[in-house]
């Protein structure tokens, strides 16, 4: 295992190696907040070796843009997209679980299959697709975003239960600078649909293929395509398609069904969305007497994993305990590779930090009233990159971050006392906790709103932390196309985070979208809040009935209410 050249990125310290990918390293991190708040996350940091290349940083700054706008209970949530001196990384939420792959290597090899618990896997990966699908752009385009490698090794289980879709590095949407080269193939082999075989032009239909071909191995307990990648190639382009009733005999009917939907050798054939497989699989499953929920699926995944669970548990202790050692004797962190679970080959790195741009001089750069965690760090990346958009001057190959400028390094006095201590005790607790409450918070996406709710979480400040002066306001609206306002100023993302001046004067927020009724809050910069508004539906125009004495039938023209179309949240 070969060390990496740094233990900090910014406020992000790297306490472990998860992977290395074809373009980016991901690693395990720690965020130190005010008042004793840490939080885990993941860093997916583009090479240094490839950040000077033009084609590659276009295609990490694509999956960065798509990652930022995707905001899901099945999708993994992006926290922060910046650069910080050179170093351009994506900060996402640390699941705690497994991959579809290595559960379904797990269970064949325990001859134990629990298929139906794995179709409400499918069934809540194709909800998350289902919503990358349906992304529109800020005047409602609709984007276009067709995943491209929606595999098992894409689809991760957390061990409460939540289905994930992860890595859209390769995804295709109509927002993308980097444009794939005729000929080239994208994606894993053996879950292509013919058309993207072909490397023709590929719509969501041929992530419904893909997600079939899942749902086949899911319910046969194997690979569904082994050989080469030429020999794969060629049973596509034949339209060869294995009969699941060959390893299952007794396969129901409907599962038949939808296989051979989703896996139509013609895209006119499939599916027309992953959520109309959603609803069939969904149906089928509200049959059977076993119960699929994410209890059910979440204890499936602990004891299958339960070693593993414990292992990465010892492993972060340990090294939040390192970072308190490190602090207080001035040592190296020592990094492990969180691949090898119970190894001792851990290796020593020197103490290098890449710091953010205000603390490489020692003049005190004044922190900017307004900092946003997405779109606006992006646009100033993408601007002074040289070669990514010809419609923006050049200015030069090295990018800044406004957003790394205002994230100063956290001092070494955080690492000391009994926050670390809580920390450690309650890390695992934490990590779920973090999940639920958020899932809890957001709701079912696309659920009818009959009432417009307003939720806000205040939390002290310490007055020895460097962003005292500071406070974070995060803003999440629906529906997701919904247009924010703060003082009669646009605010780029929903949902939006920023960083405010502290102060006490009242700032207004305005809300509209189309087919809602507009809302208004106030609220103060006097410590860090979140805001949930969920807007009302606008009442339909109605004409209003002449009164008749004796005469309850309306005039012609009026209209009945509108009913709420489904108890389904997903329709």
């Amino acid at each position: 295992m070969t060390a990496p050249g740094v233990s900090t990125i910014g406020k992000y310290q790297l306490i472990a190696s998860l992977g290395h990918g074809g373009m980016a390293d991901v690693y395990l991190a720690v965020v130190h907040g005010p008042v004793g708040f840490n939080k885990l996350t993941v860093i997916k940091k583009l090479r240094a070796s490839l950040a000077d290349e033009p084609e590659f940083l276009a295609m990490f700054l694509d999956e960065a843009r798509l990652a930022a706008r995707l905001n899901h209970p099945n999708v993994v949530q992006t926290n922060e997209v910046a650069e910080v001196d050179g170093v351009f990384f994506i900060a996402m939420e640390f699941l705690d679980g497994q991959p579809l792959n290595r559960i379904l290597n797990r269970l064949q090899k325990q001859g134990e299959l629990h298929r139906m618990l794995l179709l409400r896997v499918v069934a809540d990966a194709l909800a998350g697709l289902h919503h990358a699908h349906e992304l529109s752009d800020y005047d409602g385009t609709p984007l276009g975003v067709v995943h491209r490698d929606a595999s098992p090794h894409n689809l991760f289980v957390t061990y409460d239960g939540q289905t994930k879709v992860v890595d859209f590095g390769i995804a295709k949407a109509a927002s993308r600078s980097s444009e794939t080269r005729d000929g080239v193939l994208k994606g894993k082999v053996a879950y292509m649909a013919p058309e993207q075989s072909r490397s023709e032009d590929v719509d969501r239909r041929a992530d419904v293929y893909a997600m079939g071909v899942v749902m086949w191995e899911v319910i046969a307990g194997q690979r569904m395509r082994k050989g080469s990648d030429l020999e794969i190639l060629d049973r596509i382009t034949r339209g060869e398609m294995p009969d699941v009733r060959t390893y299952w005999p007794d396969c129901p009917g409907p599962l038949v069904h939808i296989l051979a939907r989703a896996t139509a050798q013609s895209a006119r054939d499939r599916y027309p969305t992953a959520n109309h497989m959603r609803q069939d699989i969904v149906a089928f499953l509200d049959t059977i007497p076993e119960r699929t929920g994410s209890e059910e699926v979440g204890k499936l995944v602990s004891g299958l994993f339960e070693h593993k669970r414990v292992e990465m548990r010892s492993v972060i202790e340990k090294q939040l305990s390192g970072l308190r050692r490190a602090a207080t004797e001035d040592v190296g962190l020592r990094l492990v590779d969180a691949r090898k679970l119970g190894a001792t080959d851990t290796l020593e790195v020197p103490r290098v930090s890449i710091p953010s741009s205000s603390s490489l001089s020692g003049a005190h750069t004044p922190m900017p009233s307004l900092v946003s965690v997405a779109t606006p760090s992006l646009a100033r990346l993408e601007s002074s990159v040289t070669g990514l958009n010809p419609a923006t001057p050049n200015s030069g190959t090295t990018a800044t971050s406004t957003l790394a400028a205002a994230q100063p390094t956290a001092p070494r006095s955080r690492f000391r006392g009994p926050m670390v201590i809580a920390v450690v005790a309650a890390i695992a607790a934490t990590t779920v906790f973090a999940l639920r409450r958020r899932d809890d918070v957001a709701g079912p996406a696309g659920a009818p709103s009959t009432s417009a709710t307003t939720t806000a979480t205040a939390a002290p400040s310490a007055s020895t932390d460097p962003n005292a002066g500071m406070v974070e306001i995060r803003i999440s609206v629906r529906p997701e196309n919904a247009k924010l306002f703060l003082d009669d100023a646009a605010l780029p993302t929903n949902p939006f985070v920023g960083r405010f001046k502290r102060d006490d004067r009242p700032h207004a927020l305005r809300v509209e979208a189309e087919g809602f009724a507009n809302a208004t809050r106030t609220l103060s910069y006097g410590s860090d809040q979140f805001i949930e508004i969920a807007l009302d539906k606008a009442e339909p125009t109605k004409d209003k009935p002449t009164a008749t004495p004796g005469d309850p039938t309306p005039r012609p023209g009026t209209r009945p209410k509108k009913k709420l179309d489904s108890d389904d949240p997903w329709r």
